[in-house]
């Protein structure tokens, strides 16, 4: 069996969750000897793989192309489509120019300016961006779902929004959870509390973006005198954003904002802070989430997206519109004993343990087919 990772096109230059999923996967498909390749440029040869693999459809354009060489070869196709309802960020998160035209225009004319907007930035996307131009945005995610062979959602919340906005049959998908990986055992809580001199921490890892609403974040907790500590690289592709936020760190004492740190640095991070905070204006979970609780962390999440079906009532859950209800969320947690229950199903469900054999049981029945 020879499988294809294919994600999108600066999955591993702008690292989010979508990548660490696939570095997880590649990782555990080549130690039960799969052959695997992750795939990010515009050249492959698809003749020697069995199947394509195709990860995140809120970025079609980037997938697209090759979707249709995987079915021009007739290959067998599987997608994850980490699928994520962004309506709410359109109309009430983002800011700028940027929000003014989320507001007004319909969604394949904003996705078909962002592509267009990245191929001025990145002259190797205007192929991708031309293409969206000739078949919309929403098209092109229902031909690659339609045609897929299997597809893979991570909750039934997830599969239920596939099947009711892409009219897909509930047999052709799969549930299959986010995973991670259990690589934090060794690590201390002193590796980053030596170097930043903080403990007791709110802590929020993400890329610093409109979706990941850290300024809603910022204005909630105005008047805390905890700690905030912010990882994560600034967006290339909301500079307004990043800007506004820069400028939040410089006038508030209380905010710490680090970049994005190493891996053995960042699992420290999680163990020396006592919440991880998730305010985002939609995530199908947030792999952040599941490394900081698994690292001892209670953790408060955005009730919109899919994260109750994991942790049920083992989570706090906020309103990314309601800056009240992120405060409040945040105290009960920073208030509340460290949730050792959390750690334990995360360790039992939620490692790549137990994604492994079901990922592979759906490539052998795709290729059965």
């Amino acid at each position: 069996m020879k499988v294809l990772l294919q994600g999108r096109y600066d999955l591993l230059r702008r690292i989010g969750g979508d990548s660490v999923l696939i570095q997880n996967l590649h990782v555990q498909l080549s130690q039960h000897r799969i052959y695997c390749q992750i795939n990010t440029t515009e050249k492959i040869n698809f003749s020697k793989f069995d199947i394509i693999h195709l990860f995140g459809i809120m970025r079609i354009h980037d997938l697209y192309p090759y979707f249709l060489q995987a079915k021009k070869y007739h290959k067998k196709i599987i997608v994850t489509p980490i699928y994520e309802d962004l309506n709410l960020l359109d109309n009430y998160g983002r800011v700028g120019w940027e929000g003014f035209f989320a507001n007004i225009l319909l969604n394949d004319l904003k996705e078909l300016g962002k592509g267009f907007l990245r191929a001025v930035k990145d002259k190797k996307q205007f192929k991708s961006a031309f293409l969206q131009s000739l078949v919309p945005y929403s098209k092109q995610q229902k031909n690659l779902l339609l045609s897929a062979n299997n597809i893979i959602a991570t909750s039934h919340g997830e599969m239920n929004n596939l099947i009711k906005n892409f009219c897909l049959s509930k047999s052709k998908v799969s549930i299959i959870p986010i995973c991670i990986n259990e690589d934090g055992r060794q690590v201390s809580k002193n590796l980053f509390v030596n170097k930043y001199g903080l403990t007791n921490f709110i802590l929020s890892v993400g890329r610093i973006e409109p979706k990941k609403n850290q300024l809603g974040l910022i204005k909630a907790l105005k008047d805390t005198k905890v700690p905030i500590v912010f990882v994560g690289n600034l967006s290339q592709y909301h500079k307004s954003y990043a800007t506004e936020f820069l400028k939040q760190v410089q006038r508030n004492s209380y905010i710490k904002y680090v970049g994005a740190l190493e891996r053995n640095m960042l699992l420290s991070a999680y163990k020396a802070a006592k919440v991880h905070v998730l305010p985002s204006w939609f995530e199908v979970l947030g792999i952040t989430n599941l490394e900081a609780g698994i690292s001892g962390c209670n953790v408060v999440t955005t009730s919109n997206g899919y994260a109750k079906e994991y942790f049920g009532d083992l989570a706090w859950y906020c309103n990314p519109e309601d800056e009240s209800s992120i405060k409040h969320a945040i105290e009960k947690a920073y208030n509340s004993p460290v949730n050792n229950e959390l750690k334990n199903i995360i360790s039992e469900k939620y490692t790549c343990k137990n994604m492994i054999p079901r990922i592979l049981q759906v490539y052998k029945k795709v290729l059965r087919q």
